[in-house]
């Protein structure tokens, strides 16, 4: 494991991490005033949704201008740490167009959002609630009060991360469980004695809080992962390098 030069997530896959629809986001809609409440799904191939009630304030909002077909908006999506007082992964806002779509246009687009949040509400799409295209133009990540502007096509071909839905649940396990092998192999870089808190996880590795630095500590692992069971069998030499079968043992 190469700990000299730690892999970690790109701007354009934090943001679309944050996009993805597992986060609540707020819509920011021309002509306006105020902050609405907006549920949205990235799917895998880089298409954003946006899902309101019929008749409701957000659909007034979005209703199109006299002539147009479209409405302009920003997306604003805030990340939701998992444990208390670890690192924010910021703020991701999407700048573009939101289209209501009818028809087959809208229930391709509804299998396309139920693929990543799903939700009995795409049921009522035609009657009781509306689907949108959102063509995004802009997208901009805010972090530790920097702004990064990340271009949209870069945004749609990045990978959400696949650890977020169950980034909460493993970090309790490692947490309960695993502290101590993890602090075996942070003893060399982290001068003690130090304990440590598992506070962030994604495909590239686990960030963990010392208590003798002020700066998180993050493991890198060989190879990003591509799901929970992957990251597990990733993890698996780091915290037991001396078991059987692990190269480190031989």
């Amino acid at each position: 494991m190469d700990r000299r030069s730690p892999v970690q997530p790109s701007p354009a896959e934090i943001a679309r991490t944050l996009a993805s629809g597992l986060l609540p986001g707020e819509a920011h809609v021309r002509q306006h005033r105020g902050r609405l409440r907006m549920r949205h799904a990235t799917t895998p191939e880089g298409e954003t949704f946006l899902l309101t009630r019929a008749g409701g304030t957000l659909e007034r909002a979005l209703r199109p201008a006299p002539g147009e077909t479209d409405t302009a908006l920003v997306l604003a999506v805030d990340d939701v740490v998992p444990v208390q007082g670890g690192p924010d992964h910021g703020r991701v806002w999407l700048s573009g167009w939101a289209e209501r779509l009818d028809g087959d246009d809208a229930r391709a687009a509804a299998d396309g959002y139920a693929a990543v949040a799903p939700t009995g509400d795409l049921l009522g799409i035609g009657s009781s609630h509306s689907i949108y295209r959102f063509s995004v133009d802009e997208v901009r990540l805010e972090r530790g009060g920097i702004l990064v502007e990340i271009d949209p096509v870069d945004f749609v071909s990045a990978t959400p991360d696949p650890i977020q839905a169950v980034e909460r649940e493993l970090l309790a396990d490692l947490n309960a469980h695993h502290l101590g092998e993890l602090a075996e192999v942070l003893a060399r870089r982290v001068p003690g004695p130090a304990t440590f808190r598992a506070v962030r996880l994604d495909r590239y590795g686990v960030v963990l809080e010392a208590s003798t630095v002020d700066v998180p500590v993050r493991i890198s692992l060989p190879e990003p992962a591509r799901d929970a069971a992957h990251l597990t069998e990733l993890l698996h030499p780091a915290l037991c390098p001396n078991c059987a079968g692990h190269p480190a043992s031989r």
